[in-house]
């Protein structure tokens, strides 16, 4: 059985922001995860990501990541959750420890972030890099999160006058040139709002390997292609309009998918406004705000919204984030 078949699980997987504290410190708040997963099973998310991009696993210490792990891991016991754990963007040798240890305690699968200063010049070294990740997990699949505008690790650009240290890797000439080099690869986190180059990548994955679609913004088109499992960060804050958008779009109704997939858009774009762009953070504070749990603020540099004013202009914006 190849590592794509053993991941099993379609639909929409919850993007979790890990709960901290308001402390000086932002300490971990690992109390509300039970909550949290059990949120995300009557929400109908069936499987969680953790320590990703939202989760902030970036900005946490490695003993941090894996104690975030251990509490979702017990977490999902009782939930019945896949449970993903992203383990990478940190030097190679805590990125195999994370992976390790995400085997050890029954993970279902881990996704990797490539190294974020020494990148991958070229698709051979990404393999060899994902190579020696899999290997300290190979009973579980091992998925890479291709997210070039955060990693700069990406080649469908590549015709742009761009800085050298700026390199790319093409996810189709990846899936072409992978072949079974990477006995435990799962396929890849697609965090890029490219459908050409998603669907390249699909057609190169040619059903050896899941492409895992994370944008908020073209869900039925991606439906259209054959995607069939996704990972949009609106999730946290517009749940039902997320299943919605999904679900018309897996029948067949397409455009009455696009009628709500307008309003998410549009509805994401005003949250990010309000962060020079950025939606994470007013997001984990919108998800504190209509969700019954309290995920907490962020870690520095990101903004951490918690004023009167913040709340007054966040719970205006998430009126649109609802289901009409």
């Amino acid at each position: 059985m190849t590592a794509a078949a053993k991941f099993n699980f379609k639909g929409i997987i919850a993007t979790a922001f890990t709960p901290f504290r308001h402390d000086s410190v932002r300490s971990l708040n690992l109390e509300v995860i039970p909550q949290y997963a059990k949120y995300f099973q009557i929400k109908e998310f069936g499987a969680v990501l953790i320590n990703g991009t939202y989760g902030e696993g970036m900005a946490m210490s490695t003993e941090e990541r894996i104690q975030v792990a251990e509490a979702w891991s017990e977490a999902v016991k009782a939930t019945k959750q896949h449970l993903m754990i992203q383990v990478g963007g940190t030097n190679l040798q805590d990125v195999k420890k994370l992976a390790s240890h995400a085997q050890s305690i029954r993970a279902n699968s881990i996704l990797c972030l490539p190294e974020l200063y020494y990148k991958p010049r070229t698709v051979e070294e990404l393999i060899d890099y994902l190579k020696e990740v899999g290997e300290a997990a190979p009973e579980i699949p091992l998925f890479y999160y291709h997210s070039p505008d955060a990693t700069g690790v990406n080649r469908e650009l590549a015709f742009l006058e761009i800085e050298a240290s700026i390199l790319y890797v093409n996810m189709a000439e990846f899936f072409k040139k992978v072949d079974n080099k990477i006995p435990s690869l799962g396929g890849v986190k697609f965090a890029v709002a490219d459908l050409d180059a998603c669907y390249k990548a699909l057609r190169a994955a040619a059903n050896r390997f899941k492409i895992i679609l994370a944008n908020n913004y073209i869900l039925p088109a991606s439906i259209s292609i054959g995607i069939d499992t996704f990972m949009p960060t609106s999730m946290n804050v517009a749940p039902d309009l997320v299943k919605k958008i999904v679900g018309l779009a897996e029948t067949g109704f397409y455009s009455d998918a696009q009628v709500y997939q307008t309003q998410l858009a549009h509805a994401i774009d005003q949250i990010a406004d309000i962060n020079n762009g950025v939606a994470m953070a007013p997001m984990k504070y919108v998800t504190s705000l209509t969700a019954p749990i309290n995920v907490g603020p962020t870690r520095k540099p990101l903004r951490t919204f918690d004023t009167p004013e913040d709340e007054a202009q966040i719970v205006l914006l998430s009126k649109h984030l609802m289901v009409s």
